[in-house]
């Protein structure tokens, strides 16, 4: 099974089972395998969260605060997984299948997250403002029209995409667009292009613009 994930992931796993020990429990749930996106604290997963603003302190404290430490005593052998941990593992496997990735990283692991639609995890994500479907926009967006070279791991390949995820997602680089020609001409408007023209030419001359100008 572990060759079904990345190192980053496989870390995870490991910092997952060590936050359940930290805290006293005898499992392994959604919301330390969060704990462990949160430890492992390099991966992709980390840039969403905070693209979406959310402040990954004040996310570890909530979490930790939901499930509070037991206070008992255990020992530190094999700590098993919940089913619902087994299956976001499972699901976070299918989420980088269906973006063409040949293993989970940790993204996939918070789509998967987000899409079992119950547990602590998920219901810390959405009090953070943090759903599925525009965790997926963006990484959607972020690959759109940037095919992977056949010579690069996945993980190589997202670090070689846009710095600006969700900036991509929400916004288009329109001279961008002008310098491929993928802009539709503006045609019969020569009189108000040459006004725009003359108005921020003026601009430089450090001259107000009026609107009524």
């Amino acid at each position: 099974m572990k060759e079904n994930f990345s190192k980053r992931v496989q870390n995870i796993m490991k910092y997952s089972r060590e936050e359940a020990i930290r805290l006293g429990h005898s499992y392994v749930g959604s919301e330390h395998l969060l704990l462990g996106i949160i430890r492992e604290g390099s991966g992709q997963s980390i840039r969403l969260l905070e693209s979406f603003g959310c402040n990954i302190d004040e996310l570890q404290t909530k979490i930790v605060e939901l499930i509070k430490p037991s206070g008992g005593t255990m020992t530190l052998g094999h700590i098993p997984l919940t089913r619902r941990a087994e299956r976001i593992l499972r699901n976070s496997f299918a989420e980088a299948v269906g973006l063409e990735n040949k293993v989970a990283e940790d993204e996939h692991l918070l789509l998967a997250l987000l899409k079992e639609a119950e547990g602590i995890a998920y219901e810390v994500l959405t009090a953070f403002n943090i759903d599925y479907d525009s965790v997926l926009a963006v990484i959607r967006g972020a690959d759109k029209g940037k095919p992977k070279p056949a010579a690069v791991t996945p993980r190589s390949a997202k670090t070689a995409k846009s710095k600006t995820p969700a900036l991509d997602h929400f916004a288009r680089d329109i001279t961008g667009l002008a310098s491929d020609g993928k802009l539709d001409p503006v045609i019969g408007r020569d009189t108000e292009i040459e006004r725009v023209a003359q108005i921020l030419t003026r601009r430089k001359k450090n001259n107000p613009v009026l609107i009524g100008e």
